[in-house]
């Protein structure tokens, strides 16, 4: 399944196709672990889903390191437009 999602922002930043994250020039960022988005270069977080379309980083956690996993190849999507921005306490836009 896919779909797409946005920032916190509401600056559009990617997909999910099964659970892996791509940007939003469709490049492979990293993969979904309990509601995290891990790097697959890094194994560090870079994102976090706020809830099912909206994703950010919590600017007051320390989050652990996952196990690296092989860059896959980019896939070629459309561009979405943004939507409006959301101000949750304590988060900000991913860092993808």
């Amino acid at each position: 399944m896919d779909y797409p999602i946005w920032a916190i922002s509401g600056r559009f930043c990617g997909k999910v196709y099964d659970d892996q994250v791509y940007d939003e020039n469709g490049k492979h960022v990293g993969y979904i672990d309990d509601a995290r988005i891990y790097s697959a270069r890094t194994g560090r977080v870079v994102g976090e889903f706020y809830r099912d379309d909206r994703v950010g980083v919590k600017s007051n956690r320390t989050y652990s390191i996952r196990g690296i996993r092989g860059i896959r190849g980019s896939k070629g999507f459309g561009k979405r437009g943004s939507k409006g921005s959301i101000s949750p306490a304590g988060w900000t836009d991913p860092h993808f």
